[in-house]
């Protein structure tokens, strides 16, 4: 096997949560990925929405399951970066808006998640794309977080984003590239509701039938747009697999949630439930992808400690080479023991190995974080 690729995940404990209108989210027509956010630990996000038979994502999952990505895109993330959000660049699974529910926290200046498998060729007869989510922290300069994005939303593609004006208000926008009109300018729709409080939990939703794109908030009609083509859809086969056989194989801007290397969000932002559909649904439809309103909305504790795998990696290693983790924390009293449960798996889903690694005594001091201790692992 040498060669080939794992994914590695450090496990950690997180409620199980059964949502109760899942199975009829699921039921309803016309849904193309649903991601409900409830693993609460590991690199994988499932698409619970109906798929091919016999079609597995490359982690193993249904087809449509998103992956966690560890990597920074085009280089470090710079130390002003990483003081002003406190550690928040990487995705970390937190409490969800409901009792026992987990979602994920989604950093900045980084990769988020990938890989659904998806061009937008999927939705050129319509869409609703609805999910649960929560703007962190508010600023007031414009800063920007990509929730759902596929390529620049400009030349193709789109983007639903959230935008901050001051610290209270957030604004969600979502723009659709339309193609060129006879003179060869760009054409593009964007809808937006604004003055939505941050640090809650919202329902964001954005619909098209075929002749108008809408946004609401809550349940509350936001900007309605004409428009009456489709976007453009992305371009797949770009041949990036030869050299990345982990990433999704289109020609750019592939989907993903929290943005891209070329265009990350600048902010942290929570997602708990994200489902794409390919027709507008109804207001009682959209009542019941919302489900129960959120009843935790508490401010998130910073992590007692954080794993800190080698830099653009994905999250994925070939068989045969050592892999150095390390635990940072600024906090090292808080923490009982020496070991990590580590679980190791092929792309295509296959377990290799769990096991406990015992962590060695070191202390480096690393800015205003202390790495505590390092491990070497390596697998057959």
């Amino acid at each position: 096997m040498k060669g080939s690729l794992v994914a590695l995940a450090v496990l950690l404990a997180a409620g199980a949560w059964a949502d109760a209108p899942e199975k009829e989210i699921a039921a309803l027509p016309g849904l193309v990925r649903y991601w409900t956010f409830d693993e609460g630990y590991g690199d994988e996000v499932v698409n619970h929405a109906p798929s091919p038979a016999g079609k597995l994502a490359l982690t193993g999952g249904p087809q449509g399951s998103l992956t966690i990505v560890h990597d920074t895109g085009w280089g470090d993330v710079s130390p002003f970066v990483r003081e002003k959000w406190k550690g928040e660049i990487e995705p970390r699974w937190i409490r969800g808006r409901l009792p026992g529910k987990s979602a994920l926290r989604v950093g900045t200046y980084a990769r988020g998640l990938f890989r659904a498998g998806l061009s937008g060729a999927e939705l050129t007869n319509g869409f609703t794309i609805a999910m649960w989510t929560r703007f962190v922290t508010g600023t007031n300069r414009f800063d920007q977080a990509h929730l759902v994005k596929m390529s620049d939303a400009y030349s193709d593609g789109f983007d639903v984003y959230a935008v901050s004006y001051d610290k209270k208000s957030v604004g969600y926008h979502a723009r659709f590239a339309l193609g060129k009109d006879a003179a060869g300018k760009q054409l593009f729709a964007e809808v937006r509701a604004d003055g939505v409080p941050v640090g809650a939990w919202h329902f964001v939703a954005v619909t098209w039938d075929g002749k108008e794109v809408r946004m609401s908030v809550d349940g509350k009609p936001g900007e309605a747009k004409p428009m009456d083509r489709p976007f453009v859809p992305i371009r797949m086969g770009g041949g990036w697999t030869a050299y990345f056989p982990f990433f999704e194989d289109c020609v750019r801007g592939c989907f993903t949630v929290g943005g891209t290397s070329r265009s990350p969000s600048n902010v942290p932002f929570d997602m708990d439930t994200l489902a794409i559909f390919d027709r507008p649904l109804s207001e009682a439809e959209l009542k019941t992808v919302a489900g129960p309103a959120a009843s935790v909305n508490e401010p998130e504790p910073d992590p007692v400690a954080k794993l800190v795998l080698p830099q653009d990696t994905a999250g994925y290693f070939r068989i045969g080479e050592k892999v150095p983790l390390s635990l940072r924390t600024k906090d090292p009293g808080r923490l009982t023991g020496g070991k990590l449960k580590v679980h190791v798996e092929t792309l295509d889903g296959q377990l290799i190995e769990d096991r406990e690694e015992k962590l060695q005594n070191q202390t480096i001091k690393q800015s205003n974080n202390q790495t505590i201790g390092i491990s070497t692992l390596s697998f057959p």
